[in-house]
């Protein structure tokens, strides 16, 4: 008997491209909705497919010759997407089927997901195939995304059956990767739409350097969604993170403050829970909050306080799973505004983007929820092998590196998409920040964020404030945790003590924000400090792998890559910035000490697989 499954009628948007970001607004339009047939499966049903590396996605499974068959209702433009996983070297044939439920056609379709027709088969058999032979087994990535239109069924309900075949009578070990069927109706419920106080979407995007998205300068840009969320955003050109490591740096942005002040220096120690988080003082004002990590040890950082549903993976979540899942939340109604937490770790080692990404390909443009319609090139395509990394065995590549990006822009696209088109995007304050940077050769460090310096610590941060619709771009110095007052200001909420500026305190129409006169950064694993002014740049290492034990000083206009170390030679500003750097480390407010949270041997080799030794 076919696995069956009942899911909710589908309900979707037209495509906008980037229209979320900037233009008047719009007029009522469709709203794209989104069918997880991974939830909508039986249990039975469902896995998860990983790479080598551990980086996962959902999948669903049917068995050898018994197709698995959802009952949808169908509105004004379906499609499935999805990705074909074959682990037989053999490959695999994966058959859709789809017949008018009740109908004859209903009735046949699970007979034709099982039968042997090819792609030319006749129409009325409502049979769709795609060969999957050239899937690698055990691949380290992903293949590319498969659409399949299913317009010919529009606004009627339908039996659609999923079946994988294997030629020459080869057992076929495959799963149909992040499946959903995607369309469109006139108006879907959603979570937060109408509440008094305005949503919060907070994106964290894990090892993202400024100079690798297009709106900060990379061209050409692998970024077109980012780049349009940007054009109708408050762009902060000089935003700096506290710290050059995950857990800390995250433990900044959910309280405000800095490293040195909430103490959290490397990933086996856990916020005290003392500290006031972002989430917690949002719940307390009836938000409806939650997160969803796309890492293992992010999760055990003490960040799940005021969360009241926290997400994380076994090892690695690939970004379309997190974005589906957020999406299947935001799909459920709620009369309260939500505080949505996603974090993004595909720009980390192993660099493994997905198929095109891999090859030097990303959408020629915003999307949405839309299949993509044409791809451009961000650099000369070709395959590109990873180069070993001195942090672990994953290996990475610069080219690869921004591979990871486009591929993580692509799915911002789609939930960006889908809040535009539902009405939620001028009701939802939007930040995108980055933890921290990372190295892509600089002083003969590849792919370890070793370092305070600009490749490390520079890093992307974006404001939307509720309706915004022009960009203003703020240059002068931030740190990347100045949102912390920032969210609560424009929410009309008081931030408990922390260290952060309101960023647009001056108002919404002034590109003119509050600008710190220097930003401060301890290193991972407390190994030192830096301090950085519009002109210069002061650091202090204490066991900095491959920086020598002392000061450094780097005169950044006349020498703003800093090559040319000129510490030690009697320049005035070295004495001066020393004893800044000083007072400010002596300026620690009193906490608790973190705890020391053990770790399992399993954990210790997915940290050592990304290259955390220490």
């Amino acid at each position: 008997m076919p696995l069956r499954t009942r899911a909710a009628p589908l309900a979707l948007a037209p495509l906008a491209a980037v229209a979320f970001a900037c233009g008047p607004p719009s007029a009522p339009r469709d709203a794209w909705s989104q069918v997880d047939l991974w939830r909508a499966a039986p249990e039975a049903a469902r896995t998860t497919y990983a790479t080598r590396h551990q980086r996962t996605i959902r999948a669903v499974a049917p068995a050898v010759g018994a197709p698995l068959v959802f009952d949808l209702a169908l509105g004004a433009s379906p499609r499935l997407s999805f990705r074909p996983l074959a682990r037989a070297a053999e490959g695999c044939r994966f058959a859709v089927a789809v017949g008018r439920a009740g109908e004859e056609d209903g009735s046949r379709a699970a007979a034709a997901a099982r039968a042997d027709e090819r792609l030319d088969a006749p129409r009325a058999s409502g049979r769709r195939e795609v060969d999957a032979r050239d899937v690698a087994p055990a691949s380290d990535t992903l293949p590319r995304v498969v659409d399949v239109d299913l317009a010919e069924w529009a606004g009627a309900r339908v039996e659609l059956a999923l079946s994988a075949t294997a030629p020459s009578g080869v057992p076929c070990d495959a799963a149909w990767g992040s499946p959903v069927v995607v369309d469109r109706r006139a108006r879907i419920a959603a979570r937060g739409r109408g509440a008094q106080l305005p949503n919060v979407l907070f994106l964290g995007a894990d090892t993202l350097r400024a100079d690798a998205v297009g709106f900060l300068g990379r061209a050409p840009s692998p970024t077109p969604a980012l780049d349009g969320l940007a054009a109708g955003s408050h762009v902060f050109t000089d935003a700096y993170s506290s710290i050059n490591n995950t857990n800390p740096s995250f433990a900044s942005l959910m309280t405000g403050k800095y490293v040195k002040n909430h103490r959290v220096f490397d990933l086996k120690s856990r916020l005290p829970d003392a500290h006031v988080t972002l989430a917690e003082v949002l719940r307390d004002a009836g938000y409806d909050t939650k997160a969803i990590v796309s890492v293992a040890h992010l999760g055990r950082a003490g960040l799940r306080q005021g969360f009241d549903s926290f997400t994380r993976p076994g090892g690695q979540f690939f970004a379309e799973t997190v974005v589906d899942m957020a999406i299947d939340w935001l799909s459920e109604p709620s009369p309260r505004p939500f505080f949505l937490w996603l974090h993004f770790f595909d720009p980390h080692i192993p660099h493994t983007p997905p198929s095109p990404y891999d090859e030097g390909l990303h959408p020629a443009a915003a999307y949405g929820m839309g299949p993509v319609e044409a791809w451009a090139e961000f650099r000369e395509p070709g395959r590109v092998a990873l180069e070993p990394s001195a942090r672990g065995p994953g290996g990475g590549s610069a080219k690869l590196y921004h591979g990871e990006v486009a591929y993580l822009d692509r799915q911002l696209d789609r939930l960006l998409g889908f809040l535009d088109a539902a009405g939620l995007l001028d009701e939802t304050l939007v930040v995108f920040v980055a933890d921290h940077g990372e190295t892509l050769g600089e002083r003969l460090s590849f792919f370890d964020h070793v370092g305070l310096y600009e490749e490390t610590t520079h890093v992307p941060l974006v404001v939307r404030v509720p309706g915004q619709r022009e960009g203003r771009v703020h240059r002068g110095l931030v740190q990347h945790f100045d949102v912390f007052p920032t969210v609560l200001a424009r929410l009309g909420l008081a931030a408990p003590a922390q260290d952060g500026i309101d960023l647009l305190a001056r108002g919404a129409e002034s590109a003119d924000a509050p600008v710190r006169d220097a930003v401060f950064a301890n290193h991972a694993n407390d190994r030192g400090e830096m301090m950085r002014t519009p002109s210069f740049l002061y650091l202090v290492s204490r066991g900095i792998p491959r920086l020598p034990r002392g000061p450094h000083l780097y005169d950044l206009e006349r020498d703003p890559h800093a090559r040319d170390d000129v510490a030690g030679g009697g320049r005035p500003e070295e004495a001066q910035l020393a004893g800044a750097l000083a007072r400010w480390l002596d300026q620690r407010s009193a906490a608790s000490a973190p705890e020391s949270v053990p770790i399992g041997d399993e954990e210790r080799r997915q940290l050592e697989a990304l290259g955390y030794g220490d």
